[in-house]
């Protein structure tokens, strides 16, 4: 009887955890994807990322998927687990079209290229079937950042503020359903409970807080970690010939290239025996090349037996110090075909001079090629004479323009104080008269110092004195009527009259004067 009771409570609390493996896997699945949750701090700044439409990361349960496979060439079979179940999700899915399984960059991830044409709305009816596989632990969508693609996990570093206690921290961690990564020695990653709340959810919400200092999700690009090419610039030759090659890897700041790997390289084929082949290295630092991706090593390969021959993979090792296994890891290459013939020939080919055996009559029109000589000689000396024309009349004008300057910026300013004398002239007189009159004959008198030459410090005194330093530079008849003016200004300034009755007269008078002179000045320009 006890046997049996300890038997029924036995399967009686399987039955129960098995219940609640069931409603938490339920409870995954049933926690909704939104587009508009995706976004991020980045230095105090939102960063909003664009959602692919060609990759989907799916992560599997680390339950089923507990044998990680290797990277190994695309030629070679891997049956591990991750691989199969890729293969049967691209079946049944016809949305999918390839997938990319890289553990240096997820040890239990896998990634799925989507068609062409996939909508937001066909993305998320994707991930909703997938989270109905058991062996899915979440789905998540690539983010496109910079042109570059990257997958996010559950995965985040978090900075705490100084003085934080523990309490608080734990509250607020379980809060966003977060816990401390056990496996960091750092002390400073987290996971995100995702069949709880989503991830960016999670980290925005400690982001916000004030007792964080910084939260950081852990992005993957989604490329290979390390690719290794064997290129071979000739698919066949004959015996003897030097064929060139170049051995090409490629990596990433996830992996470190073992140097001793590619201190000594074997491409001898197997089949072949060591006298009748050889292989020379371009010269290289072994040491120094691991450093920079991507490495390339060139030489040259020479055969001497005739047949089918397949250049080994070249195996490279290598390791990840953020994967689990710390252990060296390796790579290889694809195989190389190369082919040999078995003939050699008598004479290697040249490049040589066909001549014709008939002669060639040339076609040659005499009448026309001597006048074109003629033609171009004349056409020549057209040129010429107009350059040389073009060239003196240049020079004329330069020294024109340029041997009097204090003369061209004078006619400049006399034309200014012409447009202004006309200016005032043509306007109806001011009130009161005197004070118009004085600013009229202000503008005449350094009008015509600068007309006729005359330093400026002549410019002040009376009419009359005005007049007697004139004498000598102006005509007579222009003169006589320039006192009649100036006296007639002198008077009503003088005795400041509101109006003067000949003001037109006086005006007109004026305006005869300098129109005159500017128009022959021009015309004399």
């Amino acid at each position: 009887m006890k046997y049996r009771f300890t038997t029924y409570v036995a399967l009686l609390l399987l039955i129960v955890a098995m219940q609640a493996y069931s409603a938490s896997e339920a409870l995954a699945r049933a926690v909704p994807f939104s587009f508009d949750s995706v976004w991020f701090y980045r230095d105090g700044t939102r960063v909003v990322p664009e959602i692919s439409k060609q990759w989907l990361t799916v992560v599997f349960d680390p339950h089923y998927s507990s044998t990680i496979d290797d990277v190994t060439s695309a030629t070679l079979a891997n049956d591990g687990f991750i691989r199969k179940k890729a293969r049967a999700i691209i079946k049944s899915l016809p949305q999918l079209s390839e997938f990319f399984h890289d553990p240096n960059l997820a040890e239990d991830a896998c990634f799925f290229r989507m068609r062409p044409g996939v909508k937001p709305g066909d993305i998320t009816n994707l991930i909703s079937r997938l989270k109905q596989d058991a062996t899915i632990r979440y789905v998540h969508p690539a983010l496109v950042i910079n042109n570059k693609t990257f997958a996010y996990f559950n995965q985040f570093e978090l900075e705490w503020k100084t003085g934080t206690d523990s309490a608080r921290r734990a509250t607020l961690l379980g809060a966003a359903h977060v816990v401390a990564d056990e496996n960091d020695e750092k002390g400073k990653r987290y996971l995100v409970d995702v069949a709880s709340i989503p991830f960016f959810k999670a980290i925005n919400l400690l982001a916000e807080d004030v007792r964080v200092l910084k939260v950081t999700p852990h992005l993957v690009e989604i490329k290979p970690s390390i690719s290794v090419k064997l290129s071979l610039f000739m698919n066949g030759g004959n015996i003897g010939d030097s064929v060139p090659f170049s051995l090409t890897i490629s990596f990433t700041d996830r992996v470190n290239i073992d140097p001793s790997s590619i201190s000594t390289l074997n491409l001898r084929p197997p089949e072949l025996q060591k006298e009748l082949f050889d292989c020379v290295f371009d010269p290289y630092d072994y040491a120094r090349a691991v450093t920079k991706s991507p490495v390339v090593i060139t030489g040259r390969i020479t055969l001497y037996a005739p047949g089918e021959y397949t250049i080994p993979p070249v195996k490279i090792g290598y390791s990840c110090p953020s994967c689990s296994d710390k252990g060296v890891r390796s790579i290889e290459s694809e195989p190389a075909l190369f082919l040999v013939s078995s003939i050699i020939p008598d004479a290697r080919s040249e490049y040589r001079l066909i001549v014709p055996t008939v002669p060639v009559a040339p076609v040659v029109h005499q009448d026309t090629l001597d006048q074109q000589p003629r033609l171009y000689l004349w056409l020549a000396i057209i040129c010429g004479v107009g350059l040389s024309a073009c060239a003196v009349w240049t020079l004329l004008l330069f020294r024109t323009t340029g041997a009097d300057p204090d003369r061209l910026e004078e006619r400049k300013k006399e034309a200014q104080l012409v447009e202004l004398l006309r200016a005032q002239l043509h306007a109806t007189p001011s009130t009161p008269h005197w004070k118009f009159l004085g600013e009229v004959g202000a503008l005449l008198r350094e009008y015509l110092l600068l007309h006729y030459g005359i330093d400026v410090k002549y410019q002040g005194g009376g009419g009359h004195r005005f007049m007697e330093t004139l004498a000598e530079r102006i005509p007579a008849e222009s003169g006589n009527q320039l006192r009649d003016i100036f006296a007639a200004i002198d008077t009503c300034v003088t005795l400041e009259a509101e109006h003067f009755q000949d003001i037109e007269q006086l005006t007109s008078a004026i305006q005869n004067i300098v129109e005159p002179n500017s128009h022959n000045d021009a015309g004399r320009g």
